[in-house]
């Protein structure tokens, strides 16, 4: 048995992409101008396994970003008034994020290879 399922690309099932008017008059590509697709799979069992998989994602979003947060409250704890770090350098840490990572994880770095951080650190 087979369900028909309106076309996820010419959305609304019309049959026709306007952007795409000059290429074939515009015609779906994915439905055939039908409007429809058919499906071997129920309908709702295809929605009830696509939310299942955005749950996931999202569940996984949330424990990468929980980690990411939690590093960098490390990385500020542990070098945020590190005197390596030269004044320029620290107030652009102080105006970015992003920045003041990149400059910690850095730091870690030479610290866990034992090497003194270059000039691109400590005078800019």
């Amino acid at each position: 048995m087979s369900y028909k399922v309106e076309c996820p690309r010419c959305l609304g099932g019309k049959g026709f992409i306007r952007a795409y008017s000059h290429i074939q008059a515009g015609v779906c590509f994915k439905c055939g101008g039908k409007g429809y697709t058919e499906v071997k799979t129920n309908p709702e069992k295809l929605k009830a396994a696509k939310a299942k998989r955005d749950a996931k994602r999202q569940e996984e979003y949330a424990e990468r970003e929980a980690k990411r947060i939690q590093r960098f409250n490390d990385l500020k704890e542990k070098y945020s008034n590190d005197p390596r770090i030269g004044v320029l350098c620290m107030e652009r840490c102080f105006k970015s994020e992003n920045y003041a990572f990149a400059v910690w994880a850095a730091l870690e770095n030479c610290d866990r290879k034992g090497i003194e951080p270059g000039i691109n650190i400590t005078t800019h």
